[in-house]
């Protein structure tokens, strides 16, 4: 299978061994960005192209222009994936060792994330019942993302102890890495009721119909922001929410990175609006009435 791989020295015969090994290593949260550059450097460069023909010039060229029409950041984004891309690709398919792709990054002008107003968010979530009211108040009093959500089992739900666990792909490797995070009562109290409601053989906290797992739920907050007139916000907005809303409340940057499951500080210093100093439980952040 390797020498196949190493007979693939086109633009498209690299993009489809690169994009078959993410697949393979279940890393579907960046496989989208991943293609996405590649789908702007072939409305570049045709895919039959040798791999060796990309220039360093050509390179920042190409990522000028990406510059001018889409802007900085997804310039750099385009950049950041493709150079990852041409290092996999010389250890795996023989590729030129000298990585035209690393290039100094493109000035870019910083967009914050919208983060809604807690009230916004229990406007919204006035509007849910059954499973998706359970959902929405998980992901607030967890900060878990939507994939974590996703992939939830009852078996990762402790009652007893009063914790869940959240398995993440966002960690090096690529692989389900799992962290235990504790339930505030207002959660326990809801994931009971959810699950003496339960129906069916699924393992899953929050299944489709279906008993499978949801992909995106894509529509779901965007129906629900309509619905209630509410500016609209994306499930990860929820989870800057909550790490504001535990700044917020004096739960210093320590607890918070313990939450949100960062590898480091920096990474939650980002999440936040504002810092506070010594720590508050969850139930102390999220006590101020339903959700």
């Amino acid at each position: 299978m390797l020498a196949f791989f190493k007979k693939k020295t086109s633009i498209s015969g690299w993009k489809d061994a690169y994009l078959d090994f993410c697949a393979a290593k279940n890393v579907e949260n960046t496989r989208r960005a991943k293609a996405f550059a590649f789908r702007v450097l072939l409305a570049t460069f045709p895919g039959g192209t040798n791999v060796a023909k990309i220039t360093k010039q050509g390179a920042l060229a190409f990522l000028l222009q990406v510059a001018r029409e889409r802007g900085g950041g997804s310039a750099n984004e385009v950049r950041k994936r493709l150079r990852a891309a041409w290092n996999w690709g010389v250890e795996f398919l023989d590729m030129p060792e000298v990585n035209p792709f690393r290039v100094p990054k493109f000035p870019q002008d910083e967009r914050p994330r919208y983060v809604p107003p807690l009230g916004d968010f229990k406007a919204v979530h006035a509007l849910t019942s059954g499973a998706d009211y359970a959902m929405l108040l998980t992901v607030l009093h967890t900060a878990a993302r939507r994939g974590e959500i996703f992939r939830m089992t009852w078996d990762d739900v402790d009652f007893q102890r009063g914790i869940v666990r959240l398995g993440t792909r966002k960690r090096a490797g690529g692989g389900l890495q799992y962290d235990w995070v504790p339930m505030t009562s207002a959660l326990k109290e809801t994931l009971t009721a959810h699950k003496n409601d339960s129906r069916g053989c699924s393992g899953l906290v929050f299944p489709r119909p279906d008993g499978c797992p949801y992909k995106t739920r894509a529509n779901l907050l965007k129906k629900l922001c309509a619905e209630g007139g509410i500016k609209r916000f994306s499930f990860h907005a929820v989870r800057h929410l909550a790490a504001s809303l535990m700044a917020q409340k004096g739960m210093g940057i320590t607890s918070i990175q313990a939450i949100l499951r960062h590898t480091t500080p920096l990474t939650t210093a980002r999440y936040l609006h504002r810092l506070g100093v010594p720590s508050q439980d969850l139930d102390s952040v999220f006590s101020t009435g339903p959700p």
